[in-house]
């Protein structure tokens, strides 16, 4: 992996705190975890504080074991994907809580 990458997944890290920030600071209060939106970036926000925070110990580490990279890497992916299902789930074509 190459250090833009990590940039670029910090930088996402830190756009997803901050529209989190924005949803607790809103007037009307919405129930969140009926929001696609939510999920979307929940998911994204953990995959990549995950991934982030594991490739920076294994740079410090220098340790690579393909057995625990596999494992982590499925794990995380899994709940991204699971998010984004959850994400289509929630979805209502018609109405949205906070349309775009």
């Amino acid at each position: 992996m190459s250090y833009s990458f990590l940039l670029g997944t910090f930088l996402l890290i830190i756009a997803v705190v901050f529209y989190f920030i924005e949803m607790l600071k809103r007037n009307v209060v919405l129930n969140i975890t009926r929001s696609p939106y939510f999920w979307v970036s929940f998911g994204v926000l953990v995959y990549c504080a995950t991934y982030f925070a594991f490739y920076i110990t294994s740079l410090i580490l220098s340790t690579e074991s393909p057995v625990i990279l596999s494992v982590v890497l499925f794990l995380i992916h899994s709940i991204l994907y699971g998010c984004f299902g959850i994400a289509f789930i929630r979805a209502n074509r018609k109405k949205l809580e906070h349309p775009l």
